[in-house]
């Protein structure tokens, strides 16, 4: 015990870590497109659509991609939670009444052309997504309609027009914290309707109409601070009845021990910082004073006159 106390007066450079509070981030899309089943058109530069058309239209189906740039959020961030909000601005006449949307993660990459259009899309240009086409002219989905998991992120009923969130769930959580761990699975997710009942379809704001999706995301970091067991200081030193102790940077609390030569425990209490600790009933002789916090702990040499 005792040699382990003396190597332990040792002056080194210690790391802790200690949790910043939560930060919110409210994201928009970096790219946003509508694809269509019945045609190669696509409505990159327009407003989303999802769901079943009807009428004039016919019975087919479109589903909105959308992708979320992450960067902004610290690398090894922990997120606690996530919403997607969108805004429906149109339902089809005959069509108000309650569907059921979902979003899924996307697995393959995907591309924003120059479409423009309506209920029916515009002409895809390059790269473009289409029902069949992840980039047109370069790169097919394995499964027409898009290449996305299958279990749902988060699942939510549409009724009339006006502003709609997916709440967050331990999946939805997972996903993202796994497109900010890891930058190249971040493919986005997909928007599909009740594709079994005409006239579900809903037309949604974009990026590009003015009212665009929006991502929050609630997180937290770890901030790593480094110092000398210096910092930890305590005065006056020799002492014959109080001490005085100043913790770390950003170490509010701690626990502080006390040992004799023997290695004996002869005082064992929580401190704070700046705090003054009474040693008058100690013997005379010399100490070894150990502080610990957030799994660290570092002593010094006290004498008591």
């Amino acid at each position: 015990m005792k040699a382990i106390l003396l190597k332990s007066l040792i002056l080194i450079a210690i790391c802790c870590s200690v949790n910043l509070p939560s930060q919110t981030a409210n994201l928009t899309p970096e790219k946003d497109n509508s694809i269509y089943s019945e045609n190669n058109n696509s409505n990159a530069l327009g407003n989303l659509f999802s769901g079943q058309t009807g009428g004039r239209n016919g019975n087919n189906n479109r589903r909105a991609l959308i992708k979320f740039d992450l960067s902004s959020i610290p690398s090894g961030a922990n997120i606690s939670s996530v919403s997607l909000t969108v805004n429906v601005n149109k339902v089809p006449s005959g069509g108000a009444g309650t569907q059921t949307y979902t979003i899924h993660q996307l697995t393959r990459d995907w591309g924003e052309g120059t479409s423009t259009g309506g209920g029916t899309g515009g002409t895809a240009s390059a790269n473009d997504a289409t029902w069949n086409s992840a980039m047109q002219g370069s790169t097919t989905w394995t499964t027409p309609g898009g290449d996305f998991s299958n279990t749902p992120m988060a699942s939510l009923n549409f009724v009339d027009t006006g502003n709609y969130t997916f709440l967050t769930n331990p999946t939805f959580v997972s996903v993202v914290q796994n497109w900010l761990d890891t930058p190249s699975m971040n493919n986005g997710l997909i928007l599909i309707g009740d594709e079994s009942n005409n006239r579900s379809a809903r037309q949604l704001g974009s990026k590009d109409s003015g009212i665009a999706p929006i991502l929050t995301v609630n997180y937290s970091t770890l901030s790593t601070e480094k110092f000398l067991l210096s910092d930890f200081s305590m005065y006056p030193n020799p002492s014959n009845n109080y001490i005085h102790l100043s913790l770390p940077q950003n170490i509010s609390k701690a626990t502080l021990k006390i040992y004799d030569v023997l290695g004996k425990q002869v005082e064992n209490k929580t401190i704070s910082n700046k705090e003054k600790a009474d040693i008058s009933k100690l013997e005379k002789g010399i100490y070894l004073l150990e502080v610990s916090t957030l799994g660290q702990a570092k002593t010094k040499k006290l004498i008591k006159l």
